[in-house]
């Protein structure tokens, strides 16, 4: 697969993000800081599909802002 072409993003439900951020024990998978509810956070591939990961939801995590 080339950088320049990778597989699409597929947009999460608000439930597919909740199951993801309780699956990571609501931690950032950067910093590791556990995420509270004024925090804003995304989520994010842990290997980028321009390296090769996919959009599995096993390759997201969340990331604060």
């Amino acid at each position: 697969m080339s950088a320049f072409k990778h597989e699409p993003r597929r947009v999460r439900t608000a439930r597919e993000r909740a199951i993801i951020f309780a699956d990571h024990g609501g931690c950032c998978h950067v910093c590791k800081r556990k995420l509270g509810p004024a925090d804003r956070w995304d989520l994010e591939h842990k290997i980028a599909l321009e390296n090769g990961g996919t959009d599995d939801d096993e390759n997201l995590a969340p990331c604060c802002d």
